[in-house]
């Protein structure tokens, strides 16, 4: 009967040495990510520019162990618990994307960080736009043209770019077609160019909607050379 117990007792033993061995307990909650992405939110606080939020602030005893790095851009990258994240000194890519770590493991599902206008149209994220952009530099005026695959003209389009300068006024481009198409004075833009060296422009494209929703696609401007003086 003793050597019974004894055998029992040391199934019992196994049994909870296996389960502690794991991570987690009976509640099913896993000690390896205590805390994980599900716990943050962000908010847009300006054109590439993100702020990371904590949800549960009883979960901010983790924060000496966490680190937060994008997959695309390597230089993204923190050990704040709520990073301010700036993409457009380095990024070149489309989608801003930013992976929590906890004690060096990955707990969560990435965080793809985009504009989320209050009165979001429902069809935006199907509504796919390339990244990246033309603009023409003139002597007097400059170029922007937005590619898009079809041009509905039951919206307004507008750029909003990085020093918050409004274009408005569009015409569908003959110089390229399945564009559209907004000039604005050469002057106005030149210190974008000098903060890129001449090369990139940060821009919005805001799409406003007849029900009053809106879509808002970041996008970036490359400068066109080989124009032949058009």
């Amino acid at each position: 009967m003793k050597k019974l117990l004894f055998l029992l007792f040391g199934v019992i033993f196994v049994v909870v040495g296996c389960s502690d061995e794991s991570g987690s307990n009976g509640d099913g909650v896993t000690e390896t990510c205590p805390i994980t992405s599900a716990d943050f939110t962000y908010e847009r606080v300006k054109q590439n520019q993100y702020k990371i939020k904590l949800n549960d602030e009883s979960k901010r005893q983790y924060a000496g162990s966490i680190r937060w790095q994008s997959l695309r851009e390597p230089n993204i990258k923190s050990d704040n618990l709520e990073p301010l994240l700036e993409f457009n000194k380095n990024s070149v890519s489309g989608e801003k994307d930013i992976v929590f770590y906890y004690n060096n493991m990955q707990c969560g599902e990435k965080i793809v960080l985009k504009p989320v206008p209050e009165n979001l149209n429902q069809n935006c994220d199907m509504l796919l736009i390339d990244y990246f952009q033309d603009y023409l530099f003139m002597d007097a005026e400059s170029y922007f043209f937005i590619k898009l695959q079809n041009i509905d003209n039951n919206v307004k389009y507008k750029i909003v770019l990085a020093n918050n300068m409004e274009l408005q006024n569009y015409k569908q481009s003959t110089y390229q077609k399945g564009s559209i198409e907004f000039n604005i004075i050469s002057a106005n833009i030149t210190n974008l160019m000098q903060e890129y060296l001449g090369q990139r422009i940060f821009g919005d494209l805001i799409i406003d909607y007849p029900d009053d929703s809106q879509c808002i696609k970041e996008i970036c401007f490359n400068r066109m050379y080989g124009t032949g003086g058009w």
